[in-house]
């Protein structure tokens, strides 16, 4: 069993000023720590408000750098990513950029968008994650959590869709 049960969960930024909060994220964090594990919620809308507010002249860029340095500070086992379909396409930058910065870790794809177009979603992007979650996701992220904390297999977890078989 590894030591590590850090998780990482983020929300991309939309475009615009559609900044609110998401109590989805807070429940699954809830849920998580109740199990026993530790995570960190950024936000990556607030920090790209809080850079404006800085007369950052590129709020976006610097928000993204904020979130890849919390991210390796903290250097979770597992990431993930809430996509909605207000901010699929920067959802979907974020997820490249994850993917690209933290290749070994397991990244876990869930919300309003992937429950309702999840296999259109693998299909065209599936390379960018490793299983994501239709649904209510509290429970099925903790079965994930812990079967890839405990190294066991992903696969007939009720709620989860791997991206690509294990083997």
């Amino acid at each position: 069993m590894g030591k590590n049960k850090k998780i990482a969960l983020l929300l991309p930024c939309y475009e615009g000023r559609n900044h609110s909060q998401f109590l989805g994220v807070g429940y699954l964090s809830a849920v998580l720590k109740q199990e026993g594990y530790d995570t960190l919620i950024l936000d990556e809308d607030a920090v790209v408000f809080l850079m404006a507010t800085q007369n950052d002249e590129t709020p976006l860029k610097s928000a993204r750098k904020f979130v890849l340095d919390k991210l390796y500070d903290y250097s979770p086992f597992i990431i993930g990513i809430t996509i909605n379909t207000a901010n699929y396409e920067r959802s979907l930058e974020l997820l490249k950029v994850v993917r690209e910065h933290f290749p070994e870790i397991k990244i876990v794809v869930g919300g309003p968008h992937i429950s309702t177009s999840w296999k259109t979603f693998l299909k065209y992007h599936g390379h960018l994650c490793d299983v994501a979650i239709i649904g209510e996701g509290e429970w099925t992220l903790v079965k994930i959590c812990n079967r890839i904390h405990d190294r066991k297999p992903l696969d007939a977890i009720k709620g989860a869709v791997l991206s690509k078989p294990e083997g």
